[in-house]
């Protein structure tokens, strides 16, 4: 009923109690929905975990909804985009910790190989430009991508992440991958 007072006053004030409150209880399908939208609408990535029908709406408007496999209804699965088998909630801080490490092993991956290739490029682009003899055979740029930057690449792709992962704050998902400090270190 608070929920349904606060909505009909305005919408700025419904914003305002969303971004105040931690617990919404025995809210209706509709609650939920507006609370997913009103987070969405003030710029916050919003994550949504449902088992039953009612929950389908919600589970869709979020950015990602998360719906139970065990417990959770067809309807609730479909609507989701991550259905968690074990019906356990700590699985979904397993899964964002894995997400956080693949972006940044991500990161590493390209702070190492797009120099290398950078600089064949570079060096083969110049070749054309000043009209001299190829500085780099076509089995150097092999054996460099293939032997070494593929090699690597795979040791960081897989690298562990590391111990304050959960405790970075998340990035902006406007946020693109290639920013200033990437770039000045590549």
């Amino acid at each position: 009923r608070e929920l349904d007072q606060i909505a009909t006053e305005s919408q700025q004030r419904f914003d305002e109690t969303v971004l105040n409150n931690d617990v919404f209880a025995r809210t209706t399908p509709e609650h939920k929905l507006r609370i997913i939208e009103s987070l969405r609408r003030q710029g916050f990535v919003s994550s949504m975990t449902g088992d039953g029908v009612n929950d389908a709406p919600a589970l869709k408007a979020a950015n990602i909804g998360v719906a139970m496999g065990i417990t959770g209804t067809e309807v609730a699965k479909d609507a989701a985009n991550m259905i968690i088998t074990d019906d356990n909630f700590a699985t979904i801080v397993d899964a964002i910790c894995v997400g956080r490490a693949v972006y940044a092993n991500l990161i590493k991956i390209f702070t190492f190989v797009l120099p290398s290739n950078g600089g064949q490029a570079f060096s083969i682009i110049g070749e054309l430009i000043i009209d001299v003899h190829v500085p780099i055979t076509a089995l150097q740029i092999l054996w460099v991508n293939m032997i070494t930057s593929v090699t690597l690449g795979i040791v960081l792709a897989f690298d562990k992440p590391g111990r304050a992962v959960l405790q970075d704050t998340p990035r902006r998902s406007t946020k693109g991958i290639f920013g200033r400090l990437l770039s000045w270190r590549m």
